[in-house]
């Protein structure tokens, strides 16, 4: 099983941040910080991320289109 988490850990630069209401529960969070500032993700809509959720197949693959596409507004 792959978490939110986990593969967002694949980006290591740093930018600005968005800041999610469970940001002190994300362990990378300067990758986090990119992939939102990018708006490949732009979390849930009570303002979390929760990194420890299992990433379903449907937003691993709109986070990957997101990747490559550019923003497409992604839920996770």
């Amino acid at each position: 099983d792959v978490c939110s988490s986990d593969l967002m850990s694949l980006v290591t630069v740093s930018a600005g941040a968005k800041d999610f209401a469970d940001a002190s529960d994300i362990d990378y969070d300067a990758a986090v910080d990119v992939i939102s500032e990018l708006g490949v993700v732009d979390g849930y809509s009570d303002n979390s991320f929760r990194p420890d959720n299992l990433l379903t197949r449907g937003a691993a693959a709109k986070i990957i289109c997101n990747l490559i596409l550019g923003d497409r507004k992604s839920v996770v």
